[in-house]
């Protein structure tokens, strides 16, 4: 199996984009975090300080949060059954879940520096997820339901937690005006990418199909998320302007290829991944994208050959819907 990147090395290269007109004429670096315990490791945000967070799987066979700072790694999870970090603020508070010792269920946890505070899980069931916060503290996620046995996209401010309405969904991002993003499910088998402002919803059109999903928002208020294309052929990368969405295009125009984009930065670049074929193996693999403009990079080939022919690739994870 090759050795693979998640979105700390994705990030790191973007880091040099930035600074750069002519991403092609330039040579970047990036660098193998490793894993806190060991085995396997996944990067999920880094704030304007250079701290990373994700999780690191080995210990004890488990999953645990980790936070980087360079490359020295903290295990966030001692305690823990399980736990992963998902996003972190410019104050260092990062956001997460965890599994405490005594597995009474999944919680969502609010990380300062190393001390964690359980978020619980606000709706009476025995699961929750933090998954984004900004920096003003504010947390957004999800947490089950017991009435009827869903998820629903939940808000907390300090340790209280509310939903954000009674449809089934998750909230993935919030800016630093409070706007949140997510996506809800209004019937069976649709999902709307959506725009909470405060409490109230607004659902955002997709590129002609059926699906979407807005996963972050900058502080101008530009969603990002992916979304089906007209016919539910394909779903691509999407751009949404208020609620004008543009398709951010994907590295194959072909049947099978799709693209998301998972992150914004305040100028507009945008971060996330497009499939194309492996080279060795005519299989489907998730390569690390980078969008500025109406550009579009596949990071991989900023990364040089030498370091490819080693059997290196970048690519993007998620976690699951």
């Amino acid at each position: 199996m090759k050795p693979t990147l998640g979105v700390a090395a994705l990030i790191l290269l973007i880091t040099g984009i930035a600074a750069s007109t002519n991403a092609s004429a330039q040579s970047y670096t990036y660098t193998d975090l490793g894993a806190a315990s060991e085995f396997n490791s996944v990067a999920e945000a880094i704030n304007n300080s250079g701290q990373i967070v994700g999780w690191s799987y080995g210990l004890n066979s488990s999953y645990s949060a980790t936070l980087w700072n360079g490359t020295a790694s903290t295990n966030l999870g001692v305690g823990t059954i399980a736990s992963h970090a998902y996003g972190i603020n410019d104050s260092g508070q990062i956001a997460g879940w965890s599994v405490p010792a005594a597995n009474t269920g999944r919680y969502a946890t609010l990380w300062n520096g190393t001390t964690p505070t359980n978020l619980g899980a606000p709706l009476g069931g025995t699961a929750a997820d933090a998954l984004g916060i900004n920096n003003s503290g504010q947390v957004v996620g999800d947490s089950f339901t017991t009435g009827n046995g869903r998820y629903l996209p939940v808000s907390w401010n300090g340790t209280s937690g509310s939903a954000l309405g009674t449809i089934s969904g998750q909230a993935f991002g919030i800016n630093n005006s409070g706007q949140v993003v997510g996506w809800v499910s209004p019937s069976s088998g649709v999902a709307a990418a959506t725009l909470w402002n405060g409490t109230t919803p607004t659902n955002l059109p997709t590129l002609g199909g059926t699906t979407g999903f807005a996963n972050a928002i900058n502080d101008s208020g530009l969603i990002v998320g992916e979304s089906d294309t007209t016919g539910n052929m394909t779903q691509d990368a999407t751009l949404w302007n208020g609620t004008t969405p543009t398709d951010l295009g994907k590295l194959l125009n072909v049947n099978g290829a799709s693209s998301q984009a998972l992150a914004i930065n305040k100028t507009g670049q945008i971060a996330g991944s497009s499939n194309t074929f492996d080279a060795n193996s005519p299989v489907w693999v998730e390569h690390a994208t980078f969008w500025n403009g109406t550009g579009i990079i596949d990071l991989n080939s900023l990364i040089g050959a030498g370091t490819l022919g080693a059997g290196w690739y970048l690519h993007d994870r998620r976690a699951s819907r």
